[in-house]
């Protein structure tokens, strides 16, 4: 019931959040900025599946809470543009210093709570768990210090398109002499969250050096997701702020989509252990498809280049086609080897089985022996699927008794 009603609440958040921000008077969200804000409501609706059937896990409650604190963060941010554009100076610094605190507060529930008890709710040693309340705590401070600061509140939307300030108020909570604490508190914020983060990264490594099996699957699942999306984050970022090419705000937003989506979704399956084994499946699959798709893309330029500097008038047509060609000849063959390599390194278990169950089949055809035949089975279902318990039930053969005759002459 509680957790129906938590994601009740953030959906209510969320809903009112859009409807102040498509109808803004200040900067008015663009679809994009919709898109991303609906997106974000994957992680509640994890966290209601995780709250109702693993009620004990915590991780469930903080994925209900967090975005709870983000959703009013954003209404919040969304109300102080409205009364600085009414005059009210006053509402607009306290509503746009609660939506700060709300916002880094609930950043720091997903990055170390949120992280750090994942996937058993439970943290990986009291240096973890003090460590991250410590953190908690001094981000508290830092929020309390920059909100009694005398320097002016810049009234803007994080992450507005706009540059600089809608508007500069004075802070109705300032107290004099603070100032060195406002300037301090500022960049400790963020470097707060950056440190809880890194906490909770340790703590996950840590996890999948000292679990089993199972938990280090369950790891496997985030662990893919962040290795998927980071590269592309950064491919997005490099190229607009390296390389100088322009980046659409749709690109920005399908790629955090990915993450946001991706990352609840991951955690879902993680702890709820619904097709868990599934995640050395496809990083298999991706590994080698992400190999094939260079390899390919390297020689389709290259049969193109050559081409056309020994054919420089007729090369280009031509290059294309037969680097077509060359491409779709060499995919199946790369395919195998490629898909073969990759098992061995990151999908030994297929890999493995694969290997005992060819052998099986070679001792098939040589083997006579029944009790050789048995050992062989054994072995085999013990090296591919790895039971706790084994054991092997053969049927004796009834004697034939259709040819018996009991009559007399």
């Amino acid at each position: 019931m509680l957790a129906t009603i938590l994601l009740a609440a953030f959906t209510g958040a969320a809903l009112l959040l859009v409807w102040y921000g498509v109808n803004s008077s200040v900067d008015p969200w663009r679809a994009s900025r919709v898109a991303f804000a609906l997106s974000v409501l994957a992680f509640p609706v994890v966290g209601w599946f995780i709250a109702v059937r693993r009620p004990q896990n915590p991780l469930g409650w903080i994925y209900l809470i967090f975005p709870i604190f983000i959703a009013f963060g954003g209404v919040s941010e969304e109300l102080a543009l409205g009364a600085a554009q009414a005059g009210s100076d006053v509402a607009a610094a306290i509503l746009l210093l609660v939506a700060v605190w709300l916002n880094y507060f609930g950043f720091w529930l997903l990055f170390g709570p949120g992280l750090s008890l994942f996937p058993d709710g439970r943290f990986p040693s009291n240096r973890f768990r003090w460590a991250l309340w410590a953190l908690g705590a001094l981000l508290l401070i830092m929020g309390v210090s920059s909100a009694v600061g005398p320097n002016a509140v810049c009234i803007k939307r994080a992450g507005a398109a706009v540059e600089g300030c809608f508007r500069s108020v004075e802070n109705p909570l300032g107290l004099v002499g603070a100032e060195s604490l406002n300037d301090a508190a500022g960049p400790l914020l963020t470097f707060v969250i950056l440190l809880t983060l890194g906490v909770s990264t340790a703590g996950i490594v840590v996890r999948y050096l000292r679990s089993g099996s199972d938990v280090r699957q369950q790891i496997k699942w985030v662990a893919f997701v962040v290795a998927a999306a980071v590269p592309l984050l950064l491919i997005v970022f490099l190229r607009q702020d390296i390389m100088g090419l322009s980046v659409s705000e749709w690109a920005f937003t399908l790629v955090f989509m990915m993450f946001w989506v991706g990352l609840p979704v991951a955690i879902g399956v993680a702890i709820l252990r619904y097709r868990l084994y599934d995640i050395d499946r496809i990083i298999s699959r991706t590994a080698a498809y992400a190999v094939i798709g260079v390899v390919l893309a390297v020689v389709y330029v290259v049969g193109v280049t050559l081409i056309q500097r020994i054919l420089p008038i007729q090369g280009s047509s031509l290059g294309i086609v037969i680097s077509t060609l060359v491409v779709a000849a060499l995919f199946n063959p790369l395919r195998q080897r490629v898909q073969k390599a990759v098992d061995q390194r990151f999908y030994r278990s297929r890999y493995d089985a694969q290997r005992v169950l060819d052998t099986f089949s070679s001792r098939l055809r040589d083997d006579v022996d029944m009790e050789e035949m048995q050992a062989a089975l054994l072995s085999a279902a013990q090296e591919t699927m790895q039971p706790s318990y084994l054991s092997l039930w053969v049927r004796e053969r009834e004697p034939d008794r259709g040819n018996s005759w009991n009559g007399q002459n």
